[in-house]
């Protein structure tokens, strides 16, 4: 497991934790963590992050991209994937860089690269 991180959803009020797995992508699990919820595996995930009380969720890929999802609660809970951000495109251009971790606080999204600097985006309805 690379990271793990949680967080409570408004509508739902249920706490999800997230489990980014590297190789083996990205899961959301229940407060429990006896329950998948989600799963994404078609690409390596270095982190996973929501803020409380929000309908987005922020993948950071080892490409340099983060997913950004939002939250479907219409029959049991899951998430749509609705914008990948292209973080070479704020980094001078480099297409080599990794995003380590990705961090969402409030309206805004912190991503430490590889590049050693750290991206903040600020995000406005999910992207």
């Amino acid at each position: 497991i690379a990271r793990l991180t949680t967080s409570n959803h408004e509508s739902s009020s249920d706490d999800f934790v997230y489990a980014a797995l590297n190789t083996g992508g990205f899961r959301v699990l229940d407060d429990d963590v006896d329950e998948e919820l989600f799963r994404r595996t078609e690409y390596d995930y270095t982190s996973v992050s929501a803020t409380d009380e929000s309908d987005y969720l922020y993948a950071s890929r080892t490409d340099g991209k983060v997913e950004v999802y939002e939250f479907d609660g219409n029959d049991s809970p899951s998430w749509d994937l609705i914008d990948t951000i292209n973080t070479a495109n704020y980094q001078d251009g480099s297409p080599d860089v990794q995003s380590n971790q990705v961090l969402a606080v409030g309206d805004y999204l912190y991503i430490a690269n590889s590049s050693g600097g750290t991206l903040v985006l600020k995000v406005n309805d999910g992207s």
